[in-house]
């Protein structure tokens, strides 16, 4: 019997700025314009303007950095293999969810009470 071969996965990853700074600060952070990704279709349906990252590590750096530069605001993207670009969710750990986005046992809501629609 043969094994299989595992099957080799490789994710891309992309960042959208959101407005001009963040547009200029991506491009210094990143320093090369080619990475520049204009108009890429997505999975959404719609075209987006992404940079691409070398890794991970630097849409990590890039989330952790917007407390501290002032207007940097952009939406993650990923892509696995040859498929889909699609945005890319943040998990943040429970210790960073503020005390009134949790319920009464201390768990994190799902749902703020004022995103919540009227019944």
């Amino acid at each position: 019997m043969k094994k299989a071969t595992p099957r080799v996965h490789h994710q891309r990853w992309y960042v959208e700025p959101l407005n001009t700074k963040s547009n200029k600060r991506i491009a210094e952070y990143l320093g090369r314009e080619e990475d520049e990704c204009p108009r890429q279709r997505c999975g959404d349906g719609q075209e987006h303007d992404l940079w691409e990252c070398d890794n991970y590590g630097q849409v990590d750096y890039l989330d952790k950095s917007q407390s501290q530069i002032e207007g940097l605001c952009f939406r993650p993207w990923t892509q696995h293999d040859n498929g889909k670009i699609m945005p890319w969710i943040f998990l943040r750990s429970s210790s960073r969810i503020k005390r009134s986005d949790r319920n009464a046992a201390g768990q994190p809501l799902l749902f703020k009470a004022s995103e919540l629609l009227p019944v």
